[in-house]
């Protein structure tokens, strides 16, 4: 799925693997990961 947040746009995926969510941005190439898409969400904006 593609979001839109606050003019930041990102993805969420499922690493089905490693059973971790992961948030990644479509224009800057960062990511973060998470045990919840909440936990991932929130590494990722902290990176920003």
């Amino acid at each position: 799925m593609t979001f839109d947040n606050n003019g930041t746009q990102y993805r969420v995926l499922l690493d089905t693997n490693e059973n971790l969510f992961i948030v990644s941005g479509l224009t800057a190439g960062q990511e973060a990961t998470g045990a919840t898409i909440e936990e991932a969400l929130q590494k990722f904006e902290s990176i920003l």
